[in-house]
């Protein structure tokens, strides 16, 4: 029974995890890459628990550590695929390339301006920037995209731009130029 369980706790969690990544807009704040990785981590960590530790501490499953460092290659492999494969690549000649589709363009508008401290990590310095989040509308549904500046934009909220996007997948986009 709790091999049954164990393993229907793994499909939900991946099922889930597909979910939220398909069904979210581009900008991802912290709370939301958590919660997608620990829809995969604590699900995973149960099933090699159940499946592969030994009563006789033999088991290199038996070690927490060991069973959370593989857990968490599992997740982070597999979120890497989920983002990869639902979203594309980075640039629109990859994207267009990994959907086999022309690139459609509207007219986008700023949300917000979100600006991003810089701070240091191991003695190397990350550089402030700012986040520009905005939305589109493609057959009457609002779809969001974001770009990171690294120094300050001329842009306010409410400015217009040119956005590309594919018609099938507008989850997937890019700003462009701003309209005056």
């Amino acid at each position: 029974m709790k091999k049954i369980a164990s393993t229907l706790l793994l499909i939900l969690g991946f099922i889930l995890a597909y979910y939220l990544v398909e069904n979210s807009p581009p900008y991802h704040g912290l709370l939301s890459i958590v919660a997608n990785y620990l829809l995969i981590l604590i699900p995973s960590y149960f099933f090699l628990k159940t499946f592969f530790s030994t009563s006789d501490e033999s088991s290199l499953f038996n070690n927490t550590k060991i069973s959370l460092a593989i857990c968490l290659g599992i997740s982070t492999v597999v979120m890497n695929l989920l983002n990869k494969n639902i979203h594309g690549g980075t640039s629109p000649e990859e994207i267009s390339q990994t959907l086999g589709q022309p690139i459609y363009t509207t007219r986008a508008t700023v949300s917000e301006i979100i600006p991003q401290d810089g701070f240091f990590i191991r003695h190397q310095e990350v550089k402030e920037s700012w986040l520009v989040i905005y939305f589109f509308y493609v057959n009457g549904k609002i779809y969001y995209g974001r770009k990171i500046f690294k120094t300050i934009p001329d842009i306010k909220i409410n400015d217009s731009f040119v956005v590309q996007y594919f018609p099938n997948k507008p989850t997937i986009n890019m700003l462009l130029n701003k309209i005056n």
